[in-house]
């Protein structure tokens, strides 16, 4: 298998890995600001770690192999979510340590410059 070939199928998988982060991440964190229960909020904060910790791991990862790559992975459609991208979710659900990785800092310099994607 040629290297465009199997970063193009870890993007997509990538893709759907940090999208389903992004999302449990924010479930945790919704649902720990309704407990009132000291360790039931404690195991839900510690889940919202995680997930977050494995979005921005697999960010991370991603850009490091790839940028153009991950460019794609943080601006295509997800289908599962909406037809949203994984920017877009990390945008709705105010994940800003997220937006502070480099891949969506470039990404975002670049919209505020109006400037073409990376090719």
């Amino acid at each position: 298998m040629s290297l465009v070939a199997s970063l193009s199928g870890a993007r997509n998988s990538s893709t759907d890995k940090i999208a389903a982060a992004l999302v449990a991440q924010n479930v945790f964190k919704a649902l720990a600001k309704k407990k009132s229960d000291p360790d039931d909020k404690w195991q839900l904060e510690e889940g919202q770690k995680r997930f977050q910790a494995l979005a921005m791991e697999t960010l991370r990862n991603c850009h490091h192999m790839n940028e153009v790559a991950t460019e794609g992975l943080l601006t295509k459609p997800c289908p599962w979510w909406g037809g949203v991208s994984v920017l877009q979710l990390a945008i709705m659900t105010c994940n800003r340590q997220f937006m502070t990785q480099t891949a969506c800092k470039d990404i975002m310099t670049r919209i505020w410059r109006r400037l073409p994607p990376v090719n």
